[in-house]
C-alpha cells in the first residue's frame, strides 16, 4: 500500500488585495476537488493560474493543487512542471517537494525523488509521509538498509501505521531476513486484520523458511480478502509444489491464469509443476507461453532448456541456455546448465569453459567443481579431476558422489590405497547405493589387501541390498557364486536404453574381474566390449578407456 495524499488546500481566508476573479477560481477549484469533480477542479485551478494576479502564496497553492490532480490522473510530467513552479514561488513548502518526489518515483527517477523527499523532511522533520515515500524509493534502488531507517522513523512518528510495518517487512524480506520480516507483518496484521498484502507477503516469507502449512494459511487469508489476487494463487501453488502436491499446485496456477491470462509467472510455475510430473510436453507449452508474455524471462528459457536436456535434445537446450545467459549473464546456474548440455554432446572443451565461468561467478558452488571434475575424467585428465573433486568435497562433504568420484579418479591414477578412504566414505554416506561397495572392493584388492578379507566385506554389503537389483548380480561373480555369462545374461532388459547401460557396466565390471584374476586377454576383450557398448559421454566409457590404457602400456 502506498500513501497517496491528494493535497487540496482549502482557503480559510484570502488576501483582500487579491483579484476577485483569481480568488474565486481558486475557491471554486477547491470546492470541486472536495466533491470529487476532478475535471471541474482542474479547469478552475487553470483559470486561477492564468489570471496572474494572485499573490505568490495563493499562486503556489493553485499550482500545487493542480499538480495533485495531475498526479492522481497519472500525468507526471505536468505535475512536475506545476510543482517546479510552486517551489519557485514557495521554496519552504515541504508538501510540494514530497509530491514532486512522488511524480519522479512514478517516472522511475528514484534518485531525483529521494532528493525531493530529503528536502521535504529537512523542511518538516515530522513529515511521516515523506519518510515513508523515501523508504519506498530506497527500496526501488536496492538500498534496503536506508529504507528500513526511514520506516523506523515513520513508526516512531505513528506506531499505528500498518503500511509502514508491512513495507519495513518487505525491506527485511529483500534482505532475506525472514524472521524480522515476519515480525513486522505480524504487527501490520494486528493493526489491520484485513490487510491482504501483509498476509500475502508473510506467506511468502514463511514459504522461504519452509513453513509451508503456515504459508498456505496466509495465502488462503489473502485470497479471502482479495479473491482476484492471481499472485497469491501463484505463490500458494508454489507452496504446494514444495509439499510435493503438484496436482493441487496446478489447480492454483489454473485459477491464477483464468484471473490473469497475462501472468507469465503463473505459466512458468505451472510448467515447473508439469515437469515435476514428467509431463514434458505440457511443461514446454507453459514455458513457451511464459516466454511469449515476457521475452526477458530468463528462468523460463533455462527451465525449458532443462526439459530439452532431459530428452537429450542438446542443441535446443543449449539454444535456450544461451538466451537465459544473454538475459542474465551473472547467473551461475544457467552457465552450469549449458556446460552440462555441452557435456551431454561430448563437447568437453566448451563444457569446461562453462564450468570455469560458473565457478568464477560462484566459487562456492560444489556442483560446478564436481561437474568440471567429471568432464576432466572423461578426457582422461585424472589429476585435474582429483583437484576438482578436492574442491567439491571441501565445499560439500555430505555428498557421497563427491567422495566416490574422487576415489575413482585416484583409482585410475593407480593410487589404490589413497582411493579407499574416499570410497569408504561414499559407502557410509550413501548406504544402499550398490556401486560404491564394488569400487571399494576393487580398490582394496588392487592395493594388495587379502582378497578373502575384501570379499567378506563385499558380502556384508550384499546382504543389505536387493539381490535382484542391478548391478547386485555383479557381486555374485566377485564372490565366486556366479559365472561371467550369468552376469551378462542378467544385464538384459526390455528397455533398450537401460539394456545398453547395464550391458556396458557388465563388460566393465567383468573386465575388472579379469584384471584381478590376471587374465589379461579376457580383460582386454571385455573392456573393449565396454568401450564399444557404453555411451561415449558416460563415466563408464572413460573408466574402461583408462583401464585399457593401463593394460596396454
Amino acid at each position: 500500500m502506498i500513501h497517496i495524499a491528494l493535497l487540496i488546500v482549502l482557503l480559510v481566508s484570502l488576501p483582500v488585495a487579491a483579484a476577485a476573479r483569481g480568488v474565486e477560481s481558486l475557491k471554486a477549484g477547491n470546492e470541486a476537488a472536495t466533491r470529487g469533480d476532478a475535471e471541474a477542479a482542474l479547469e478552475h485551478y487553470t483559470r486561477a493560474i492564468e489570471d496572474q494576479r494572485l499573490s505568490p502564496h495563493d499562486l503556489s497553492l493553485a499550482y500545487r493543487s493542480r499538480a495533485a490532480l495531475y498526479l492522481r490522473a497519472g500525468h507526471h510530467d505536468r505535475a512536475i512542471r506545476d510543482l517546479d513552479a510552486a517551489i519557485r514561488l514557495d521554496p519552504g513548502d515541504a508538501s510540494a517537494f514530497n509530491n514532486r518526489g512522488r511524480a519522479y518515483s512514478h517516472r522511475g527517477e528514484y534518485d531525483r525523488a529521494i532528493e525531493d523527499y530529503t528536502e521535504a523532511v529537512r523542511l518538516d522533520p515530522s513529515f511521516a509521509e515523506a519518510y515513508y515515500n523515501r523508504g519506498l524509493a530506497y527500496r526501488r534502488t536496492g538500498d534496503h538498509d536506508r529504507a528500513i531507517q526511514d520506516y523506523d522513523v515513520v513508526i516512531r512518528l505513528n506506531a499505528q501505521d500498518a503500511a509502514a510495518f508491512s513495507n519495513r517487512g518487505n525491506a527485511y524480506s529483500a534482505k532475506e531476513e525472514w524472521d524480522r520480516a515476519i515480525q513486522d507483518y505480524d504487527v501490520a496484521i494486528r493493526l489491520n486484520a484485513t490487510f491482504a498484502d501483509a498476509f500475502y507477503n508473510r506467506g511468502v516469507a514463511l514459504r522461504k523458511k519452509g513453513q509451508l502449512d503456515k504459508a498456505i494459511a496466509d495465502f488462503d487469508m489473502a485470497l479471502r480478502l482479495d479473491p482476484n489476487d492471481s499472485m497469491a494463487l501463484t505463490n500458494r501453488g508454489l507452496a504446494y509444489v514444495f509439499k510435493r502436491q503438484p496436482d493441487r499446485a496446478i489447480q492454483d496456477y489454473d485459477a491464477a491464469i483464468r484471473l490473469d491470462p497475462g501472468n507469465a509467472v503463473a505459466f512458468y510455475y505451472r510448467g515447473n509443476a508439469y515437469n515435476s510430473k514428467n509431463e514434458g510436453d505440457r511443461s514446454i507449452q507453459d514455458y513457451d507461453t511464459a516466454i511469449r508474455l515476457d521475452r526477458n524471462y530468463a528462468g523460463a528459457y533455462n527451465n525449458r532448456g532443462n526439459v530439452y536436456a532431459n530428452r537429450d535434445d542438446w542443441n535446443r537446450a543449449i539454444s535456450d541456455y544461451d538466451m537465459a545467459i544473454g538475459l542474465d549473464s551473472s547467473n551461475a546456474l544457467y552457465v552450469l546448465n549449458r556446460g552440462l548440455a555441452y557435456s551431454g554432446k561430448g563437447d568437453w572443451e566448451r563444457a569446461i569453459q562453462d564450468f570455469d565461468a560458473a565457478i568464477r561467478l560462484s566459487p562456492h558452488r560444489a556442483d560446478a567443481h564436481f561437474e568440471r571434475g567429471l568432464a576432466n575424467t572423461k578426457q582422461g585428465a585424472w589429476e585435474q579431476a582429483v583437484r576438482d573433486f578436492d574442491a567439491a568435497v571441501g565445499l560439500n562433504d555430505k555428498d557421497a558422489a563427491n567422495f566416490f568420484s574422487r576415489g575413482r579418479a585416484r583409482f585410475y591414477l593407480g593410487y589404490f590405497t589413497a582411493a579407499q578412504p574416499d570410497l569408504a566414505k561414499a559407502v557410509e554416506l550413501a548406504q544402499g547405493n550398490p556401486y560404491n561397495p564394488l569400487w571399494l572392493y576393487l580398490a582394496r584388492v588392487r592395493s594388495g589387501q587379502e582378497p578373502q578379507e575384501a570379499r567378506n566385506e563385499l558380502a556384508a554389503h550384499a546382504k543389505r541390498l536387493n539381490l535382484a537389483r542391478w548391478p547386485v548380480p555383479v557381486y555374485a561373480v566377485y564372490l565366486g557364486n556366479a559365472t561371467p555369462a550369468a552376469v551378462l545374461a542378467s544385464a538384459a532388459d526390455s528397455d533398450s536404453k537401460r539394456h545398453r547401460q547395464q550391458l556396458c557396466e557388465a563388460y566393465l565390471y567383468l573386465g575388472q574381474y579379469a584384471v584381478l584374476r590376471d587374465e589379461r586377454d579376457d580383460a582386454l576383450r571385455l573392456l573393449k566390449s565396454a568401450t564399444s557398448t557404453c555411451p561415449l559421454t558416460s563415466s563408464d566409457f572413460a573408466s574402461a578407456q583408462a583401464e585399457l590404457k593401463r593394460l596396454t602400456r
